[in-house]
């Protein structure tokens, strides 16, 4: 279970297909093992993002059973969220995150994953607030950071959003010097740079993103968001 949870976190297909394959052992070796069911939830939540419906079928399966075995686990609650909000149901999504922040306030997932949801949504102010809120449970998440100052550019609040990027970028850098492979932080690290308008850099660690993870579906996207930002639209 934990394996799949760092796993996770690097946020590669790669990665979240090996978190899967984690999270279906723990629940293998003891299945009334709720958090490793909601886990098991989430991997299947993303993988639909990249692939078919038969990952949203076994996010909701994994999920029921999740909240049937507890259904005071908050990341069970987040679980199911996730999946709702990504049938667009954002309004069912928007109690099930809330459930989630009311049993467990210090659960990062939970304000992490309903601001990525409002953002989706449109609700930019409460996406902005809830974001806030995920980096004061996890204050050294660069993800949270880069996100913010992405809400803050849609906002309109250019200012803000540069330091922002500036504070995202210097948390990256951080991370990188521990996690030195990791496509994520090098393919959001480039849209932060192509935001600070350091063209060449930016370039360079979208390129780098790719070389790591060139059949990933998330930094190939991220990696187009950034050349376009500096200009690059071939």
């Amino acid at each position: 279970y934990l394996r799949g949870r760092k796993l996770f976190q690097k946020w590669t297909r790669q990665n979240i297909d090996l978190g899967r394959e984690m999270f279906e052992r723990a629940v293998a070796i003891d299945p009334n093992f709720a958090a490793a069911w909601a886990g098991l939830a989430t991997a299947h939540v993303h993988l639909f993002g990249c692939d078919s419906q038969p990952h949203l079928d076994k996010a909701r399966e994994a999920s029921a059973r999740a909240l049937k075995l507890d259904p005071q686990s908050a990341e069970a609650h987040v679980a199911a969220a996730q999946g709702l909000s990504m049938q667009q149901r954002y309004a069912d999504a928007a109690a099930e995150f809330e459930r989630a922040i009311e049993l467990d306030p210090t659960l990062f997932d939970a304000h992490y994953y309903f601001a990525r949801s409002c953002f989706k949504s449109g609700d930019l102010k409460k996406s902005l607030r809830l974001f806030q809120q995920a980096q004061s449970v996890r204050p050294d998440d660069y993800q949270t950071i880069y996100l913010e100052a992405l809400v803050l550019t849609q906002l309109g609040r250019g200012d803000e959003a540069r330091k922002a990027y500036q504070r995202a970028l210097e948390f990256t850098t951080k991370y990188l010097d521990l996690q030195p492979d990791d496509a994520r932080s090098y393919v959001l690290g480039a849209g932060a740079l192509a935001r600070l308008r350091e063209t060449e850099r930016a370039k360079e660690w979208a390129d780098r993103a790719i070389s790591l993870a060139p059949d990933d579906d998330a930094i190939l996207y991220n990696a187009g968001c950034a050349f376009a930002v500096v200009g690059d639209k071939e």
